[in-house]
């Protein structure tokens, strides 16, 4: 048991020093779900599970994009080069 605690120590030293690359810290994912306007605030928010954080904000980020695709479209951008994923289905199918 010791030894496992001591690689698992040693994993976090490695991936402090390496940092992650272009991912946010869960700190950050966490005030960022805050901000998103769902009724989730920094009151309730240790009331969700560590397992829905992270497909709340792929799912928010994929509304985003459909947004965003859709709005470039209707400003007349070129619809050859922007294609609309709609963003309601299941997690699985991304």
């Amino acid at each position: 048991m010791r030894r496992i605690k001591e690689k698992a120590r040693l994993r976090d030293r490695i991936k402090q020093r390496k940092g992650v690359k272009g991912g946010l810290d869960f700190y950050s994912t966490l005030v960022s779900i805050c901000c998103m306007e769902l009724g989730i605030t920094p009151l309730n928010i240790g009331e969700m599970s560590y397992a829905s954080i992270s497909p709340i904000m792929k799912m928010y980020q994929d509304k985003m994009k459909y947004d965003l695709d859709t709005r470039q479209l209707l400003a007349g951008a070129d619809s050859k080069k922007i294609h609309p994923k709609y963003w309601i289905r299941n997690l699985s199918d991304t």
